[in-house]
């Protein structure tokens, strides 16, 4: 424990002969905290955490490959008869959505911006499965 004391000692002498080397120091180690703690966050929300659905465990996202009629929005995309036929012929889900994303051009008083927006099937006129669930804790 003298040893600790004596080298926490140390460093404190030479933090004062020379600041510009410890305000380097402690700000360069702030920062690296800082942005592990923003990454770690960012990645658990978006890759640990479990979806805000009743069941998320439920969830099964359809996804195959080969030629489909009616595709030509790219790589894992199903045309709107495709859906609409997964979702008549269901006889294995409690539902079936689809998402879609698509790049938009938005204007407002004279500029324009580049935006992706993200459309979704789900019906709100009756409950869906995958609607958030509610937290009872006040």
């Amino acid at each position: 424990m003298e040893a600790l004391v004596r080298d926490i000692r140390l460093a404190l002498r030479q933090f004062r002969q020379s600041p510009l080397f410890a305000t380097t120091a402690v700000v360069s180690l702030a920062l690296g905290i800082g942005a592990n703690t923003a990454i770690f966050t960012l990645f658990d929300q978006v890759l640990v955490r479990l979806l805000p659905v009743r069941n998320p465990g439920q969830l099964v996202l359809l996804s195959w490959e080969g030629r489909r009629y009616g595709v030509n929005m790219g790589r894992d995309t199903l045309s709107y008869p495709m859906y609409a036929d997964l979702r008549d012929k269901n006889e294995v889900f409690s539902d079936v959505f689809c998402r879609s994303y698509v790049a938009l051009t938005v204007t407002f008083r004279q500029q324009s911006e580049r935006m992706a927006s993200c459309g979704s099937s789900i019906r709100t006129c009756r409950p869906s499965p995958c609607e958030p669930w509610t937290s009872s804790a006040t």
